[in-house]
């Protein structure tokens, strides 16, 4: 297919060439319904393609026509059989990819550093999670991988899994032995499914870890507004025939999508799909560089370490993402958090993510080296001011690891739709969560419904509580109270293995 085809683009351009008359949803009528400060600001193109779905340029929920020809297109380029326009984000395609391979009472395989999104799809499926602990860094504090043999573990102790789960890469750019996870399940007649919401450049460059597809995997959902380029909100499911039936993958996205999708993100997929598949080599290419200068250089500061290749010594650690960077912080004598907030107050800049260790930085097509120029100037100066020589640190040699997994009282949808009591946070050990607590981004749950919640895992909220204001999922946001189970309603269920 020639790449350099944009079909809805060109559809939604035509209809504006025509000048047709809107007699038609949405209300603006191409932006002059808009205050003008709204509509002088993002400008009357594109709030001329704003438009509703209509013969002339396709439906999402069917498609026939141009949407059809642009999903041919990404399905092409991602060396996939088929692929969706996702328009409500990867979150909606986590969500579609689960209830499409498994449905009530089946169990999924999965890492539990996974994204919020996918206890969603736990919810909305009616499946049962079987959690795997992936490997994890001390040094940085963050999580790494799951491995073939933990796989290959878990269906040996239960066979009745129907599905494996994997996120790859990760949030810091690491993956695993994926096509290794994969023979393991489909010798077993099982689908993979993949959470690829940080890997919409890899098949667009050797110098990248193996994408979903090529890996042989069955589905995947990917991000491309966080790195190929297309606008928020907009991101791809791309699907191989085998285990997974096209059909049903197109019923369960018409449940959850919307009937009046954004053609402006739709359109935004088309041409970023075509960019990238078309110069994303090159494109790819410099990112790749550019990082790898930026990583250098972080690592000539005093106080600051990125990690690089040499992660890949570890044992779930296939591959790196060497446009990921994830930067140590804390042998300056500052939090991630501390760092972020500095970054954010003093220099302007806002960065992707922070821990207590860490931060992150993404170097993707769009950067620039005037860009990251300002970035490394901020750290050198971070340097001078808080370099206080050995010791400075002391307080962060070992970073705190998150608790072990809560033991399951009773699946996700039960526990969501079941009774509840809301209680000091004093008295919420041994109680069954109602609620789920997570740390966002990246999003990884501490507790979720139908977990017994542990003092540990209390010691780690109050922990995080006291370093970020990034816990979410719970209904008191002054963590005073959290939301359980009633204990009548709990009856007879007995604790599930997980």
């Amino acid at each position: 297919m020639d790449q350099r085809n944009t079909p809805l683009f060109n559809a939604l351009l035509h209809y504006i060439e025509q000048n047709t008359l809107p007699f038609h949803s949405p209300a603006h009528k191409q932006g002059v319904g808009l205050a003008g400060p709204f509509r002088d600001f993002v400008g009357s193109n594109v709030l001329a393609i704003d438009l509703t779905v209509l013969p002339d340029l396709d439906f999402l929920s069917a498609p026939r026509g141009p949407i059809k020809r642009a999903q041919e297109l990404a399905a092409d380029a991602y060396g996939a059989d088929h692929a969706f326009f996702l328009i409500n984000g990867t979150s909606g395609g986590i969500h579609a990819m689960i209830m499409a391979a498994v449905g009530p009472g089946d169990k999924v395989l999965m890492p539990r550093n996974v994204h919020k999104s996918v206890f969603a799809g736990l919810v909305l499926s009616g499946a049962i999670p079987v959690y795997l602990q992936p490997e994890y860094d001390d040094r940085f504090g963050i999580p790494l991988q799951i491995t073939p043999e933990q796989v290959e573990e878990a269906f040996r102790r239960d066979p009745d899994i129907k599905a494996v789960f994997v996120v790859n890469p990760t949030y810091y750019g690491i993956a695993t032995y994926l096509r290794r996870i994969v023979e393991i399940a489909h010798g077993r007649g099982v689908p993979v499914i993949v959470d690829e919401a940080h890997g919409a450049h890899l098949i667009f460059n050797d110098a990248l870890p193996e994408s979903a597809m090529e890996a042989g995997a069955d589905i995947s959902a990917i991000s491309t507004h966080k790195v190929a380029g297309s606008m928020t909100q907009s991101s791809l499911l791309v699907m191989k025939e085998g285990l997974l039936d096209y059909d049903r993958v197109q019923e369960i996205l018409n449940y959850l999508q919307s009937t009046s999708p954004s053609f402006v993100l739709m359109a935004s997929l088309d041409v970023a799909r075509s960019n990238i598949a078309v110069h994303g080599d090159r494109l790819i290419k410099q990112a790749v560089s550019l990082a790898g200068e930026v990583r250098r250089r972080i690592n000539e500061i005093p106080g600051f370490f990125a990690f690089g290749e040499e992660m890949v010594e570890r044992g779930s650690v296939a591959a790196i993402d060497p446009t990921k960077i994830t930067i140590r912080t804390v042998d300056l004598g500052l939090t991630g958090f501390e760092v972020e907030a500095i970054l954010n107050r003093e220099f302007d800049i806002a960065i992707e993510l922070s821990g207590e260790h860490y931060i992150l930085i993404p170097i993707t097509i769009g950067d620039r080296r005037d860009r990251v120029e300002r970035f490394l100037s901020a750290l050198a100066r971070l340097a001078q001011r808080f370099g206080k020589g050995p010791g400075s640190a002391d307080r962060f040699l070992e970073a705190v690891r998150p608790p072990e997994i809560p033991p399951a009282v009773m699946p996700p949808r039960q526990a969501v739709f079941s009774k509840r009591d809301i209680v000091p946070i004093s008295r919420a050990a041994g109680r069954v969560s109602a609620e789920t607590i997570l740390v966002y981004p990246p999003g990884i749950p501490i507790v979720t419904p139908g977990e017994r919640i542990t003092t540990e895992v209390l010691d780690y909220i109050d922990s995080l509580n006291r370093e970020t204001t990034l816990l979410q999922g719970m209904s008191d946001p002054s963590l005073l109270t959290l939301q359980v189970l009633s204990e009548d309603g709990l009856g007879n269920v007995g604790q599930q293995r997980a």
